[in-house]
């Protein structure tokens, strides 16, 4: 409290400073005319002197700046200034006496007069008592005109809270640090606003960095905002997130991370172009709906508790248009009038099957790495055929051309056999193609099965172009026109063929080749004059067992191959030709590998079959 000695007469003007404890208010208490303040002090705010009204009292002031240790104290009449004094003040202590002496020499009329102070710091901390007010009573005096200095800076407040980034709840309990340079203030509130004023920081209209830490529900992520300028009656909203998703969606039909989507949960809906996302949300459990140009809308679901930080995978089905053509007239095909049209999805860790009802015109989803399409088309008592492609991952909208029974196309069953004599097309597609339209298309992709087989179906007396591919090569057979089912075979590769046999002036002669590592004996065999009518091949092994034989009526050209050859054993061979010129000739050969890898062919003149086949016997005889 403080104090007012004088050597004239009357009672000394007491006033009581300290904060209420449950809204930190600072409160004064006036006292006057021996009124019993130490017995029931009257607060009420610094900003009422109404209660002076009926009452000859004036107002005394008493400001000290307690912000520094050495600072000025003033004392002001009725808002005039009428003494400035030097003072030491330690704002740590919780008390400490002042004491002004008015000694008269500044002609002011409190001359005489000594004023005694006990600044008593109670529960308030050194910034928030920037001032301390007295006001006592005193006698009426003869002030002059002079304005002092404004006892206290206009306050200014500047409102901050916080709220969940993912649903714009507000949050409760806060923790702020202001700071600016070497300044800073760390404040807290368990009712959602933090109200700052002048008093508490170094300066409005500046820049600060506020740094948030929020505890409602299990914690936030902490979180930092730069430049935020405290300005007079302004506000902030700090936002704060409780977990973090890292959200990917990939093509189930290759894995190829989809760069492009939308991701809508229960209150946030996103849209990504580069692949990735992150969704800033809460805990809780959340509906997830993923949509991407041309793959099938997912419907998922997901949980997160408060501060995880997690990646989420997720896959999408793509979006197939199939159009189903009718290849003899080029017009939609005719799905109602089948018993079943049914599309399969040969994956390799599943089957997928979609039948086609209505229309030729269908969007499907598929969501598996797909090694084969097979379309199957049933007309009952009319027949059964189907037909296959292979398109690449990246080709959603898919053209089938179709066979249509019940308009009268009549649908012929060529198998082609593939004769691989040097194992270089094991796996390979064959492809037909046909113009249809005036376009030449793809009507059929299939691969060659284990028995080197491809099973087609085609139109009747239809033009179509073979080729076949290896993934190396793409050889272009030629054209085929079905007729009548049967089978056909294709011998690849095609031969380079230089001969080592002449006849008829070498317009006939004929070579051979033996690959132990590729286990073959193969005869290429040509008659320039086309006049062989028959020739035979035939391979025998060492116990005189045909292994092999081959007959051939080609009047020009003829490749047999052996492909069973095993290393290390020796086979003999016989070359029957009847030709119109030259008669019937034999050609014998025995073909070996020795251990160690070496291998020919043998002819000797004067051994028998039998005995070149033994001809290993003899040099281990010798």
């Amino acid at each position: 409290y403080f104090t007012k000695s004088t050597s004239s007469a009357g009672n000394p003007g007491e006033i009581f400073i300290r904060t209420e404890p449950t809204s930190n208010n600072i409160g004064i208490a006036y006292c006057g005319n021996g009124a019993g303040c130490g017995v029931d002090p009257i607060f009420a705010e610094v900003t009422v002197p109404e209660f002076f009204a009926n009452e000859s009292f004036k107002l005394l002031t008493f400001v000290i700046n307690t912000t520094v240790a050495q600072t000025v104290a003033y004392l002001y009449y009725n808002n005039r200034e009428i003494l400035t004094q030097t003072v030491t003040v330690d704002p740590g202590k919780n008390s400490q006496s002042i004491t002004l002496m008015d000694d008269g020499d500044d002609g002011s009329p409190a001359f005489g007069h000594m004023y005694f102070g006990m600044f008593i710091n109670r529960s308030l901390t050194t910034e928030q008592i920037d001032y301390v007010l007295d006001r006592a009573e005193l006698g009426d005096y003869n002030l002059s005109d002079a304005l002092p200095p404004p006892l206290d800076p206009a306050v200014k407040t500047f409102k901050i809270t916080a709220n969940d980034t993912y649903d714009g709840i507000s949050l409760n309990n806060i923790t702020i640090n202001i700071s600016n340079g070497s300044f800073s203030f760390l404040t807290s509130t368990i009712n959602g606003t933090i109200n700052i004023n002048n008093r508490t920081i170094e300066s409005f209209d500046s820049l600060y960095r506020i740094d948030f830490r929020v505890n409602d529900s299990g914690g936030y992520f902490n979180n930092t905002f730069f430049d935020v300028n405290l300005t007079d009656l302004g506000s902030f909203k700090g936002s704060l997130f409780q977990s973090v998703l890292f959200l990917q969606v990939l093509d189930g039909l290759n894995n190829d991370t989809i760069q492009s989507f939308t991701a809508i949960t229960n209150r946030s809906d996103q849209l990504t172009t580069n692949g990735e996302m992150l969704i800033l949300g809460k805990s809780g459990f959340f509906a997830l709906n993923i949509t991407s140009n041309g793959f099938d809308p997912l419907f998922s679901n997901f949980s997160r508790i408060a501060l995880e930080n997690s990646t989420l995978n997720v896959t999408m089905g793509s979006l197939f248009r199939f159009t189903l053509i009718r290849e003899e007239t080029n017009t939609a095909f005719l799905v109602n009038g089948t018993n079943e049209t049914q599309l399969t999805v040969f994956c390799s860790d599943q089957t997928i099957q979609l039948i086609f009802n209505q229309s030729s015109n269908e969007s499907q989803i598929i969501n598996c790495q797909f090694d084969l399409m097979q379309m199957t088309v049933d007309y009952g008592d009319l027949g059964t055929y189907f037909r296959t492609l292979i398109p690449p991952f990246t080709q959603k909208n898919i053209t089938w051309y179709l066979i249509d029974l019940k308009e009268g196309d009549i649908a012929i069953q060529r198998i082609i056999h593939l004769l691989d004599l040097t194992r270089e097309f094991t796996n390979a597609k064959l492809t037909v193609k046909r113009a249809v339209g005036g376009v030449i298309r793809t009507i059929i992709d299939q691969r060659f099965d284990i028995s080197n087989n491809v099973n087609l179906f085609l139109v009747q007396n239809g033009l179509y172009t073979l080729s076949i591919d290896n993934n190396v090569s793409n050889i272009i057979l030629g054209n085929l026109i079905p007729t009548e089912a049967g089978t056909q075979t294709i011998t690849l590769p095609k031969i380079d063929f230089v001969p080592s046999e002449t006849i008829l002036g070498g317009n006939v002669s004929w070579s051979y080749t033996s690959n132990f590592s590729s286990n073959i004996i193969r005869l290429s065999y040509e008659d320039k004059t086309n006049g062989t009518t028959l020739v035979r091949f035939t391979v025998r092994n060492i116990t005189e067992e045909i292994v092999f034989q081959g007959e051939s009526n080609n009047n020009a050209s003829v490749i047999m191959t052996f492909n069973q050859a095993i290393g290390n054993r020796t086979y003999s061979t016989v070359l029957f030709v009847e030709q119109i010129d030259f008669g019937n000739f034999t050609d014998k050969k025995t073909f070996y590998e020795f251990v160690g890898g070496s291998q020919g062919a043998l002819d000797l003149v004067g051994w028998t079959v039998t005995e070149q086949q033994a001809i290993k016997k003899w040099f281990a005889f010798i």
